[in-house]
């Protein structure tokens, strides 16, 4: 099963959690073929700009025009110096278009624009990093996270479970909102919202679905809600 011309799906599973909400956890492992193909195919996304022509409200679309230039400037500028080597920079928007592409291609997600466009800071984004939403309209809030030399599902899982304490989830609504009409005030309530951690992965994949089901964070405060979702990028 592939995702794009540059990656690979390994290996692409579920289960239910035990528990009695029903919490079904899906597990993704993918690979990155081509380094700066991939990088091509990012900014070929970051620059297309459908997403603002979309908009009708004059002022929305005048805003996030505003909001996306600075940082569709600072990635093309990144992405083109791309080679063999990955930054943590480059290694996040990889993680999050990759993640993207895979919720799109293999479960029928719509994708939103990738946070960084939208916000207001041109780096060092503030909250969730990308978003889709699910056929059945449940709306998912992603976290990527990169680290060259070790696993980081943890991290992700434990900036999912920050985010919602501080309602990152809640404030981004109302963007979210002019971005995709199917964003409603449903989506206050925990059974219609759900969470992406994608993560850098190098080693032990068949262990890491099994280690992230035991994960504390997610037993205590995720298994809530009706979804989950954890994508494992490997980067050949």
């Amino acid at each position: 099963m592939t995702s794009g011309t540059s990656m690979q799906i390994i290996k692409n599973e579920f289960s239910n959690l035990e528990n009695s909400l029903g919490c079904k956890l899906n597990y993704i492992h993918v690979k990155v073929t081509d380094i700066k193909n991939k990088a091509e195919e990012i900014l070929s996304l970051i620059l297309d700009d459908s997403w603002l022509t979309k908009l009708d409200d004059v002022l929305d679309k005048a805003s996030f025009i505003s909001r996306s230039k600075p940082t569709i400037e600072l990635l093309e500028t990144l992405l083109k110096e791309v080679d063999s080597k990955i930054g943590a920079e480059f290694g996040e928007i990889l993680v999050s278009c990759s993640a993207q592409s895979v919720m799109e291609d293999n479960h029928a997600h719509e994708k939103f624009p990738l946070a960084e466009l939208w916000k207001e800071k041109a780096k060092g984004n503030p909250g969730f990093d990308f978003h889709t939403i699910s056929p059945s309209e449940l709306l998912f809030f992603g976290e990527a996270k990169f680290n060259s030399n070790v696993n980081s599902y943890s991290t992700a899982i434990s900036q999912i479970c920050s985010f919602i304490s501080k309602g990152k989830d809640l404030m981004e609504l109302t963007d979210l909102r002019k971005l995709n009409v199917k964003v409603t005030d449903d989506h206050l309530k925990p059974n219609k919202k759900g969470y992406i951690a994608a993560f850098s992965v190098h080693n032990n994949f068949d262990e890491i679905f099994n280690v992230i089901k035991s994960n504390k964070k997610l037993r205590q405060h995720l298994s809530k809600y009706p979804e989950l979702y954890f994508i494992g990028i490997e980067v050949c």
